[in-house]
């Protein structure tokens, strides 16, 4: 029952996201919206919506993955819930006639179903790899992998590769020709992949997965469109791997709490950057996810990323330190309020409340994949004694 739920839940959200704002209105002509939505598409509109469609399905994937695992004819279960999942995509779209800001068409039915076959790729590969990787017994080795993926995302998206000649030198000018320190880039990057750290000592051989994936990282940003190296990156990176290393040397124990502190002081300096306030706050966003939706589609993406990493590193960090799950998600909610609060009086930045709505993703993520792992284990250990 709750594998349903939590299904359920992913699909709620799905529908969330295709049908805000909700401006509901009767098209002048049904027939005819229906038409065009039925038409021939233009399958390739641009790269920021493509990827928001595709995006919106991946969790949906993912959820069914999860849902049908070990479950009595999984493959069965599994496809029929693909079959309901296109058949939602395909009935969002026709819903999408009566919300006049959004533009239906077909063609979102198909990059939601590319969306939803990556996430069911992606669930099957990452569970096979948490087979080989996975240090046995760490229930949270599974949501550790997921947060670790959202590092990636932040820091490459849009993950659009190039063999162009001139983007790799233009990928490398900030590093050879015009070599600039900014402080605030390289205590991003250094803080980020110090936290990588409490993630990959789920998994065997931790500093090497910690070198590779930072290694990997920045090997790849010249062959992706729209990243560059500069010194604070690469200087950030170093820094980062060498006090990551130092915390696997101390013993997480000892150097979570201090990797706590450390993520709460830079997010915090992070969020409340240039401390030019006004004397009078300004609005408060409180439809979720609405600020998304202004300016660049690309860059809202990867800050949005990096949110569900820095707090999907917290939802990892309180449970190794067996912080009560609940009481640990209330404080780092109330926490990202205050600082949204905070905001209102920053002219440069946007207050959303979407932000607190992550450490409670977070935490339905830790009882789900958490405890899936827990009973698979369990289920593998019962079958080999009795070999």
């Amino acid at each position: 029952m709750r594998r349903t739920g939590q299904l359920l839940l992913v699909a709620a959200l799905v529908s969330y996201g295709s049908l805000y704002p909700f401006d509901l209105a009767w098209p002048p002509s049904l027939a005819h919206a229906l038409e065009e939505l039925f038409a021939h598409p233009d399958w390739w509109t641009s790269l920021s919506d493509v990827a928001g469609n595709v995006l919106l399905f991946v969790p949906l994937g993912l959820a069914i993955v999860i849902a049908t695992q070990a479950r009595p004819r999984e493959g069965v279960v599994r496809a029929a819930l693909v079959l309901l999942s296109l058949a939602l995509a395909l009935l969002l779209q026709v819903a999408q006639v009566f919300v006049p800001s959004r533009s239906a068409a077909m063609a979102d039915v198909l990059w939601n179903g590319v969306g939803l076959t990556i996430g069911l790729f992606a669930g099957k590969a990452a569970r096979a790899l948490l087979q080989r990787l996975a240090i046995g017994g760490d229930r949270l080795a599974a949501v550790s992998v997921l947060v670790l993926a959202f590092w990636a995302g932040w820091r490459l998206w849009p993950f659009v590769p190039t063999v162009d000649f001139q983007q790799f030198k233009d990928a490398l000018k900030p590093l050879l020709l015009h070599p600039e320190f900014n402080f605030w880039s390289f205590a991003s990057m250094a803080v980020s992949v110090a936290l990588l750290s409490a993630l990959v000592v789920s998994l065997r051989h931790p500093q090497i997965i910690l070198v590779g994936v930072t290694v990997a990282a920045i090997a790849a940003r010249p062959f992706l469109v729209a990243q560059t190296i500069s010194v604070s990156v690469l200087a950030g990176s170093a820094a980062g791997v060498g006090l990551g290393l130092g915390a696997l040397r101390m013993g997480m124990r000892r150097a979570l709490p201090l990797l706590v502190l450390l993520a709460v002081l830079w997010f915090t300096v992070e969020s409340l950057r240039p401390f030019a306030f006004s004397d009078a706050p300004g609005a408060m966003n409180w439809v979720p996810f609405a600020a998304l939706l202004d300016g660049s589609m690309d860059n809202n993406l990867a800050a949005l990323c990096g949110l569900a990493f820095v707090t999907g590193a917290l939802a990892v960090m309180g449970r190794r330190m067996h912080m009560r799950g609940g009481g640990w998600t209330i404080t780092v909610m109330v926490w990202l309020v205050l600082l949204e609060v905070a905001q209102m009086w920053l002219p440069a930045r946007t207050a959303d409340l979407t932000v607190a709505l992550f450490p409670a993703a977070w935490w339905l993520a830790l009882r789900t994949l958490s405890g899936r792992q827990a009973k698979a284990g369990s289920g593998q250990h019962r079958q080999r004694g009795s070999t």
